[in-house]
């Protein structure tokens, strides 16, 4: 059975541990596993198993922060993106108030 960790085999797993000993941000190990083989959600599971595994249990995601939907109306999700974190909204705003917005970015 294949860990979190050793997900792409011994090399990528030796990788891991010796850079999270050697202090390299999880983040910036993230970037560069995420830019080869690994799958976002696997790259965060194997960071995690090594921070675990070495006894460096810090927290190094931060999560997304909440949107709250409108409780005026509905309000649809047309779309997500994680990096960078955005969400397109229909029915947000009014007509009036879109209107303003783009009057108010105009001057």
């Amino acid at each position: 059975m294949t860990t979190a960790l050793g997900k792409h085999g011994l090399e990528w797993q030796e990788w891991i541990l010796r850079n999270l000993s050697r202090q390299c941000t999880p983040h910036s190990m993230f970037e560069r596993m995420v830019s080869r083989v690994w799958t976002g959600a696997d790259a965060a599971a194997a960071l995690d198993a090594g921070l675990a595994e070495l006894g460096m249990g810090q927290v190094w995601r931060t999560p997304l922060p909440e949107i709250r939907l409108s409780p005026d109306g509905p309000v649809k999700v047309l779309g997500q993106l994680e990096r960078p974190h955005a969400v397109l909204m229909d029915g947000l705003l009014s007509r009036q108030e879109c209107l303003e917005l783009i009057a108010y970015a105009e001057h």
